[in-house]
């Protein structure tokens, strides 16, 4: 498949889908997995998609998560609530943009979960300290793929949720092409993501290994 995957009113459907979706894996839902599903609806809107369409599905998605995510800055005003996310925002944008090239590459799946943890670190430090909300491994806390910051830190968090959307996506996509070596390289990839971090030796609060003492996750905001 050598074009986008949807058209560009059905992209800016799957843009506001993931930006809503993103929001729920955070607080007060908390559903942590929804990360990586807005991942994917997200990658599927940007999929070797046009430049202009890609960074505008991306700020899109990046206004409607961060206007729900930071929604509590009304308080100090409206302005500066929809500047900061519109900010945030341009991030997701540039990440669009990096999106719809990558998805050219061979191996695409990873070089976007690359870009997200490249993303993720740039925001967090620029400007002035950056804005580190709305980071992927903050809604982790509580899953099994927040043992893996344990090993691999925030990065590897986000890494590890970027890589398994995208996974999906690629499989889907080898599926409808009857690529049928890539279906099963997709496919055994986002298996392995998906189980592997609960496979870890380690423990969240409250669990128990072995009848010895545990070691306690804790991925702030």
């Amino acid at each position: 498949m050598t074009g986008p995957l949807v058209s560009a009113r059905i992209s800016v459907l799957l843009a506001i889908a993931a930006g809503v979706i993103m929001w729920l894996a955070f607080p007060p839902v908390s559903f942590g997995p929804y990360a990586a599903v807005a991942v994917a609806l997200l990658v599927m809107a940007q999929y070797r998609a046009p430049l202009r369409r890609a960074l505008l599905t991306g700020f899109i998605t990046g206004m409607t998560f961060f206007a729900l995510l930071i929604s509590w800055m009304q308080v100090i005003g409206i302005d500066a609530w929809l500047l900061l996310a519109g900010y945030c925002a341009g991030w997701i944008a540039l990440l669009g943009l990096g999106t719809a090239l990558v998805t050219r590459l061979p191996g695409w799946p990873v070089w976007v979960a690359c870009l997200w943890v490249l993303q993720e670190s740039l925001r967090g430090v620029i400007p002035f300290g950056g804005f580190p909300w709305g980071r992927l491994a903050f809604a982790q806390p509580d899953t099994s793929f927040g043992k893996i910051a344990v090993l691999l830190g925030q990065a590897g968090v986000t890494f590890a949720l970027a890589v398994a959307g995208c996974a999906v996506v690629a499989a889907v996509i080898a599926f409808r092409t009857r690529h049928r070596p890539r279906f099963v390289v997709w496919s055994v990839l986002a298996a392995v993501v998906a189980v592997m971090p609960g496979l870890i030796p380690l423990a969240l609060e409250g669990d128990t290994v072995g009848g010895s003492s545990t070691a306690v996750v804790a991925v702030v905001q």
